[in-house]
C-alpha cells in the first residue's frame, strides 16, 4: 500500500515540478515578449491555473512524508505516549480535514465539468481539468494522512512520531 501510494505521490510530485517550469517558461516569455510590446494572450490566467496544480499536487507528499509545519510547544515536553496521542489526534483531523475538502472538491470539478466551465480572459482555458487536478490531488492527501494514520496508530515507533525540532544555533547559520 505505502509503495503504490508512495508512486502517486511522487507522480502527483513530478507534475506539480512540469507545472512550475512551464509558469517559469510562460511568465520569462511574456515578460520578454512585453518588451517587443506584444505581450502573450492568456499568460496570466494559464499561469494561475498551472499555480493550482503546484499547490495541490505537491500537497500529498507534503502529508505522506510528515513533512508539514507542526507546533510542538506541547508534545516536545510530553512523555513518548502522550505524544503518540497527539500523533494519533493530529492525524486523525488532517484526515477529516482532508476528507472534506476532498468532498467539496469533487462537487466542484462536477459543477464546472457539467457546464464544461472556460475562465474567461483573452484566451477561454477551459477551468474544469484544472478543478479535477485539484479535487485529485485533495484526494490522495486524504489517502496519505489515512495512511499515516494507520502507521501511526499500529507502531509506536519513534518514526510514526512528529519529528523533534533540532535548535539552529548562530553557528549552523553562518
Amino acid at each position: 500500500m505505502n509503495k503504490v501510494l508512495g508512486s502517486v505521490v511522487g507522480l502527483g510530485l513530478t507534475v506539480a515540478g512540469l507545472a512550475v517550469l512551464a509558469m517559469t517558461v510562460v511568465g520569462t516569455s511574456d515578460i520578454v515578449a512585453m518588451w517587443f510590446k506584444v505581450p502573450i494572450p492568456g499568460a496570466y490566467e494559464l499561469i494561475a491555473l498551472l499555480m493550482v496544480l503546484v499547490i495541490f499536487l505537491a500537497l500529498p507528499e507534503v502529508e505522506f512524508s510528515r513533512k508539514h509545519i507542526a507546533i510542538d510547544m506541547l508534545s516536545e515536553r510530553a512523555s513518548p505516549p502522550i505524544r503518540h496521542v497527539f500523533a494519533v489526534i493530529g492525524n486523525v483531523l488532517s484526515l477529516l480535514f482532508y476528507a472534506a475538502m476532498a468532498w467539496q472538491a469533487w462537487r466542484l470539478f462536477w459543477g464546472s465539468w457539467s457546464i464544461r466551465e472556460y475562465a474567461t480572459g483573452l484566451v477561454a482555458f477551459p477551468v474544469y481539468p484544472a478543478k479535477g487536478l485539484f479535487a485529485l490531488g485533495v484526494t490522495v492527501a486524504a489517502v496519505a494522512a489515512c495512511a499515516n494514520l494507520v502507521r501511526t496508530m499500529t507502531s509506536r515507533d519513534a518514526a510514526t512520531l512528529p519529528v523533534k525540532n533540532v535548535p539552529v544555533t548562530e553557528k549552523d547559520v553562518l
